[in-house]
């Protein structure tokens, strides 16, 4: 009879200690539940840019493509003469294709200049779009909007101003875009700059 109660009492106090190794066991289980999801979002977060370099590199080598078909080759060169003669569609496929909006030609003049010079808004347009920037100078100083309001291209002023060119950048001969258009005698052009703030050291 000792023995038997000993006995039960031994169970008694066993029986806590596998419930407690049951709990244990079964932790594991709903943690390794939990997993998922919180490993999901990794491969998730890890997939994009491997999509991502891959379309850019199909889209560039399409628009290298496309300019082949036009009869051009991908170089500086071919995309300034495209520039110069207005050729817009041209243009975007050269900038699709990974042409730097902002290089210069031999003259140090960007696309976006010779662009704003013949005041061909079409093609300003699609250098802004491509990262132009708007602000950039030529070895003496000039911006695009320098060579806009020098030539009394309005429209193309318009445009320029409206992508925060900087309406009293001078040159290196002091000269703002509204001195240079003054000079030409461009009173749209003067009175459009004065509308956007550029001073006038005239008066």
């Amino acid at each position: 009879m000792i023995r038997l109660r000993i006995a039960g009492v031994v169970l008694l106090l066993l029986s806590p200690v596998a419930a407690c190794e049951k709990s244990a066991q079964e932790t594991p289980q709903a943690t390794q539940e939990g997993s998922p999801p919180g490993t999901a979002p990794t491969a998730q977060k890890g997939s994009p840019p491997q999509a991502q370099p891959t379309a850019q590199k199909a889209g560039t080598e399409e628009a290298r493509q496309k300019l082949g078909e036009m009869g051009l080759q991908y170089t500086a060169e071919a995309f300034f003469e495209s520039v110069k003669n207005g050729k817009t569609e041209a243009v975007k496929q050269f900038l699709a294709a990974g042409m730097n909006p902002n290089g210069k030609d031999p003259d140090s003049a960007t696309a976006l200049m010779l662009a704003a010079e013949k005041g061909d808004t079409a093609t300003i347009n699609a250098l802004l779009d491509g990262g132009a920037d708007v602000n950039a100078k030529d070895r003496v100083g000039n911006t695009a909007l320098t060579w806009a309001a020098g030539q009394g291209r309005l429209d193309a002023v318009t445009i320029l101003l409206t992508h925060g060119a900087d309406v009293n950048a001078k040159n290196e001969s002091g000269k703002s875009p509204l001195l240079q258009a003054a000079q030409g005698g461009y009173t749209a052009v003067v009175d459009a700059l004065k509308q956007a703030g550029a001073e006038d050291p005239r008066h």
